[in-house]
């Protein structure tokens, strides 16, 4: 299997060191590395969290409006994530072409340590031409600890979990947030899929609901 591995490091100055690697059977590695400046609000990690979580529990809690503003920013950051990425350098340029065209057989791992796991949404990298998230299109998207040591990412989202069996294709440490119900599913409509609806939840973001309550 090919693998792309994708390591993050500690922020510095503003900017986050990337290296990535391309693993291929009885190939010799390809290496290429890159700095970019990426971050999330406040809020769109706040509306992020409630969305992958909880939306789909309550789909009728909030106005229309607002999840397509939600699934329209992720799609946007996520074009915007790409490209940093790719025009950080050229040699990360020159690996993507060598595994655009085989997502579908494509293991990714993105390693961070406990106080990056959330900094960067690597699930919503998404290329601009086929409008569509990589973590979708590959046949495996997992976080994994950069440090051995550590039995699991602890990211802002939550816990590690195990891959819903429906989600073939989505991150085997998809994250939740610690005291919520076990067997939770992402929504992923900003991503290009929505899982089934789940049982229970907890309010959308204040924000979201005083616009909700405005319309009425």
């Amino acid at each position: 299997m090919t693998t792309l591995h994708i390591r993050q490091d500690t922020l510095q100055e503003g900017h986050y060191p990337i290296r990535l690697t391309l693993k291929r059977a009885d190939q010799p590695d390809i290496e290429a590395e890159a700095i970019i400046q990426f971050s999330l609000t406040e809020q769109e990690q706040e509306e992020l969290r409630w969305y992958m979580e909880d939306y789909l529990m309550r789909p009728e809690s909030v106005e229309a409006v607002q999840i397509e503003q939600i699934e329209q920013w992720m799609k946007r950051r996520g074009v915007e994530l790409y490209e940093c990425i790719l025009e950080g350098s050229r040699d990360v340029q020159r690996l993507f072409d060598r595994v655009l065209d085989q997502l579908a057989d494509l293991r990714v791992e993105v390693a961070t340590g406990v106080t990056e796991a959330a900094s960067i949404p690597w699930e919503l990298m998404r290329d601009p031409q086929s409008d569509s998230a990589i973590a979708l299109r590959v046949q495996s998207f997992v976080r994994v600890q950069s440090d051995p040591s550590m039995a699991f990412v602890a990211c802002a989202f939550g816990r590690r979990r195990t891959r819903p069996p429906t989600l073939r294709r989505l991150p085997a440490a998809w994250p939740r947030r610690r005291g919520t119900a076990g067997g939770r599913q992402p929504s992923l409509a900003g991503l290009g899929r929505r899982p089934q609806p789940l049982r229970h939840h907890r309010p959308a973001p204040a924000h979201l609901r005083a616009a909700s309550e405005g319309t009425h």
